[in-house]
């Protein structure tokens, strides 16, 4: 009786996404480097492409499903440089409302006294989103909705 209550408990666990958000991918360390917390698009194959100069393969293997980059684009949030291991860029909620797409961020670090690497991380989010319809992506703080960045799609 009590497994039937975990898939729902899984499901209650995952971040509420707007309809254009298909897909999160998060990691501590991204393949690319970048000292500033930013928000970068990528609606070009190519462009995609140009961020994993060493390893091609990687690039596709990001999402589970293919990107088409004529439907979909990638909305990059990144952290910046960060002091050690345990730090960590999640996908608390997104809203899509007339061509705006808000995606509220939150940062989670390491717990005080916890046992992390020494090294540098760089942690990120990729979201695979839907093109149709979107003007704008705004990224905010989650806990206190303070905007972050606010990116303007460049017309087709």
């Amino acid at each position: 009786m009590k497994k039937r209550w975990l898939p729902l408990l899984a499901m209650l666990s995952l971040p509420c996404l707007a309809a254009p958000v298909l897909e999160v991918q998060t990691s501590q360390q991204c393949p690319w480097h970048s000292k500033d917390a930013g928000v970068k698009l990528v609606q070009r194959a190519a462009d995609w492409q140009a961020l994993f100069p060493f390893d091609a393969a990687a690039a596709d293997a990001v999402f589970l499903q293919p990107l088409d980059w004529s439907r979909q684009l990638v909305v990059i949030a990144t952290l910046g440089a960060r002091p050690g291991g345990g730090y960590s860029l999640t996908l608390q909620r997104s809203r899509f409302s007339q061509g705006s797409l808000s995606l509220y961020v939150r940062e989670l670090k390491p717990a005080t006294g916890a046992i992390n690497t020494l090294a540098l991380s760089e942690p990120c989010a990729l979201l695979r989103v839907q093109r149709k319809g979107l003007r704008q992506v705004r990224v905010l703080d989650a806990d206190n909705n303070r905007l972050l960045n606010k990116i303007q799609l460049a017309r087709p």
